[in-house]
């Protein structure tokens, strides 16, 4: 009797459960695409920032433009606390971006939570996310998608006329003498600015990758070496990835290749020895 009784007891509460199942957390895809479209930081830029040189400069470490939408620290320990799905799903999403292709277009109602950026394209705030999760495995697509921005921007700078992707820059930012003496840029400048942003941005990610890594040929390197004479401080006090405009130093091919050169370097290691040096 004494069983039936607990019995009966226990079965309001079976019910229970059955009626109202535990919701399914969310899949990493579907984390990522949150993060991405409501990041959790936003500026409205009530002070445009100072336009910065046509050649866009390469960022040290850091953005080379503000973004109106950066990723919150709340969004990103949802993210870090996944990170073991969320990261093959970041490199799934670089591997399948064909820049021959537009980014899916933005929502026509706009808010200060909603980014509207295509959560499978490049974008201020997926860089943010690749670094604050240490995402090392993303570099041999980062490698790919900034040699393919690269040949492209080479191309338009012979054939006024060359193919440039549509990126999202989610910026306010604009060169110096874009709007001096009435000139009203073409749209061909544009894609060029912005796309010349998007390639140094990457290789700014990569280089901050390595340097969170603590690899020491970055340590060693001309790139490191530019930074701490631009900011004379101890390295100890040098922050990482930094998602808004930090000290930059003009681009060259040959800072370009010394990146690139570092990443495949890091990449021909094993595993086991690519982390030997972090503490």
């Amino acid at each position: 009797m004494a069983r039936m009784s607990q019995l009966r007891r226990f079965l309001p509460l079976a019910m229970l459960v059955v009626a109202f199942p535990v919701a399914a957390a969310p899949s990493a895809s579907e984390l990522l695409d949150e993060a991405i479209r409501t990041p959790g930081g936003w500026s409205q830029m009530c002070a445009m920032p100072a336009p910065i040189p046509f050649d866009v400069p390469l960022p040290f470490y850091s953005q080379a433009a503000p973004r109106y939408f950066w990723l919150s620290e709340q969004e990103g320990a949802k993210l870090k606390k996944r990170r073991a799905e969320v990261a093959p799903e970041i490199v799934a999403r670089l591997h399948a971006i064909d820049l021959s292709k537009p980014p899916t277009q933005k929502d026509s109602q706009w808010s200060p939570t909603n980014s509207r950026q295509d959560p499978r394209y490049l974008s201020g705030v997926l860089f943010d996310i690749i670094f604050r999760l240490d995402v090392v495995e993303a570099l041999p697509e980062l490698l790919r998608l900034e040699a393919d921005l690269h040949q492209r921007l080479e191309q338009a700078a012979k054939d006024s006329n060359a193919s440039l992707p549509n990126l999202d820059l989610d910026s306010p930012i604009t060169w110096e003498g874009e709007f001096t003496a009435g000139a009203k840029p073409t749209p061909q400048q544009v894609k060029v600015f912005t796309a010349r942003i998007f390639q140094r941005e990457m290789l700014s990610l990569m280089a901050a990758l390595l340097r969170s890594e603590k690899f020491q040929p970055l340590l060693k390197s001309k790139v490191e070496a530019l930074f701490q004479a631009e900011t004379g401080k101890p390295a100890a006090e040098k922050r990482g990835w930094r998602s808004s405009m930090g000290p930059s130093t003009p681009y060259t091919p040959e800072l370009r290749d010394e990146i690139r050169q570092l990443v495949a370097d890091y990449l021909k290691l094993p595993p086991a020895e690519r982390h030997s040096e972090k503490k």
